[in-house]
């Protein structure tokens, strides 16, 4: 199987991408998922995931393949050793294998979960889009702070483009991205926080973002 982000998959191109963020008072809640468009005969791979610093390292981590009216597949994933990508660096870094066949059955859909304990600063890397080929063709971020967590919010270095109360939104089209997604969080409240339970495997937050 091929491993990335070693090296550019020119035969894979990430059409779109929707990142929903929840700002939780001691955490963040990841909910990602990923169009791919194979652009030549499917191959299996095993796709490399970043967890960015300076967040603890990822809970509750999870890939499924999830076409909309099919069965959800949950994907092997696995942890592989820290250190620096050519992404960037890592606090720690999973491993999703993915059959070429089963993409293809699921249209290109990946899903991906996890959620972070934060103290002052969220950080995520997008920089491994550039790995397929082309750029992302679109990119949706959406942020969520019902808990008025964030004090500062930025995706490759730009300010939200939407705001409706405490939803935050960037749209980019045909980005090649360089610095991620970066979050100023608030301090002095994680010690009243309350546990929260890690994101679930559906795919309803995801579908319901604005």
């Amino acid at each position: 199987m091929l491993r990335y982000p070693w090296f550019e998959d020119y035969t894979l191109e990430l059409s779109s991408e929707l990142l929903v963020l929840d700002a939780k008072p001691d955490r963040v809640q990841v909910a990602a998922r990923f169009d791919f468009r194979e652009l030549a005969e499917p191959r299996d791979r095993v796709l490399t995931f970043p967890i960015a610093p300076p967040c603890s390292t990822a809970l509750g981590f999870s890939a499924t393949l999830a076409r909309p009216g099919r069965e959800p597949l949950r994907l092997p994933v696995w942890r592989a050793k820290p250190g620096v990508l050519p992404a960037g660096a890592a606090v720690e870094t999973y491993e999703i294998a993915v059959r070429g066949s089963e993409l293809q059955a699921h249209a290109g859909r990946l899903l991906v979960r996890y959620e972070q304990r934060c103290a002052d600063s969220f950080r995520y890397t997008l920089k491994t889009g550039a790995y397929w080929s082309g750029p992302i063709g679109t990119l949706d971020v959406v942020l969520l702070d019902s808990s008025r967590m964030v004090s500062q919010a930025r995706v490759e270095g730009v300010p939200p483009t939407e705001q409706s109360g405490a939803t935050y939104r960037w749209l980019m089209r045909d980005l090649e991205p360089d610095s991620g997604v970066e979050l100023a969080l608030r301090p002095g409240r994680v010690a009243h926080a309350e546990p929260t339970r890690p994101p679930s495997d559906g795919a309803e937050p995801l579908d319901a973002a604005p």
